[in-house]
């Protein structure tokens, strides 16, 4: 019997506001990156947090909190059974709730049921790829997925959606009753909604919809990750020195992607109002992000919310003067 211990996992954290199309994304990274070899899982934390009443989620109520918990155990618990083929270490009080976590995980991937804790030769080339889908609007929260992965040693990409928070609003509005976030509880979370840092290493932000150079990018990322597995321990200052520099150039990488996403629907709309404007606004476009390459642009690193967008808008604008 084989021990598990060779089998590489790693977690895809996608945060972004409710209705930034995060969920639609986790679809559209499972359907590309599944494979015979690959096995990816969505978990939502909606699937586990919705029974918790909105007004628990606005106070941030302790059994909100307690849920959140119980979910990450829950991930530490899967990742632990896949590498042991079957076996977990959830405390007792915690059997229920593992139970429905390991159903809920295997009903959105149903080859997963009879692959996910298979302890033979054939699981140690297979890869696993956990898509944790939620807001993670605190750094904090982020932060404690990223230990984790360390801990386990496991691989670690986050992916933020930058979404205006009007488009947000307005396809929230459209949500079954169900799904629907209140609206006050989407502009308090775009407030305090923590964009990743240049300390957080391996992010990508990205509109809604993924592009082919994007989705290219993203899986660069995994494979480097699932080759080089996070870890606890840091060898030397010179380790963290080279990650920090990596991470600013990632964070700038990240920017730009994020700016020249926004022109594109800003040169879509120009075009829609005035085709024989389409030439200038392409030209605004290249022009704005020169500027923004060469340093000559500079942004706070917000790049999610009105303020963000608001500032490109306010650029383009400018240069279509």
């Amino acid at each position: 019997m084989t021990s598990g211990l060779h089998r590489k996992i790693c977690f895809v954290l996608i945060c972004g506001l409710p209705a930034s199309g995060k969920t639609t994304l986790a679809f559209e990274l499972k359907k590309r990156f599944s494979n015979e070899i690959r096995l990816v899982l969505h978990i939502c934390y909606d699937d586990f947090l919705k029974e918790i009443e909105s007004s628990e989620l606005r106070d941030g109520d302790s059994s909100w909190k307690v849920r959140r918990q119980q979910i990450l155990r829950s991930v530490e618990n899967l990742v632990y059974a896949i590498q042991t083929g079957g076996k977990s270490l959830e405390k007792e009080e915690d059997n229920e709730f593992f139970a429905k976590f390991v159903a809920m995980v295997i009903s959105k991937s149903p080859a997963s049921d009879r692959l996910l804790f298979r302890n033979d030769d054939s699981n140690e080339l297979r890869t696993f790829i956990l898509l944790l889908d939620d807001n993670f609007y605190y750094r904090s929260m982020r932060n404690e997925c990223v230990r984790l992965a360390e801990r386990l040693r496991c691989g670690y990409v986050q992916i933020a959606i930058a979404c205006p928070v009007d488009e947000c609003l307005k396809r929230n509005r459209v949500r079954s009753r169900e799904a629907r976030v209140p609206d006050d509880v989407v502009q308090r979370m775009n407030e305090t909604f923590e964009p990743p840092s240049e300390e957080e290493t391996s992010t990508l932000v990205v509109s809604s919809n993924l592009d082919e150079e994007t989705l290219d990018s993203l899986e660069t990322i995994l494979a480097k990750e699932l080759d080089n597995p996070r870890s606890l321990r840091r060898d030397s200052d010179e380790v963290k020195d080279m990650e920090k520099a990596a991470s600013r150039a990632s964070n700038s990488a990240s920017t730009i992607h994020a700016v020249d996403c926004y022109l594109r629907k800003c040169v879509s709309n120009e075009i829609r109002l005035s085709k024989p404007s389409a030439l200038k606004a392409n030209s605004a476009r290249r022009a704005i992000l020169k500027a923004v390459r060469s340093g000559e642009l500079l942004f706070d690193g917000r790049l999610s919310g009105g303020d963000f967008y608001g500032a490109v808008s306010e650029m383009f604008r400018s240069y279509m003067s």
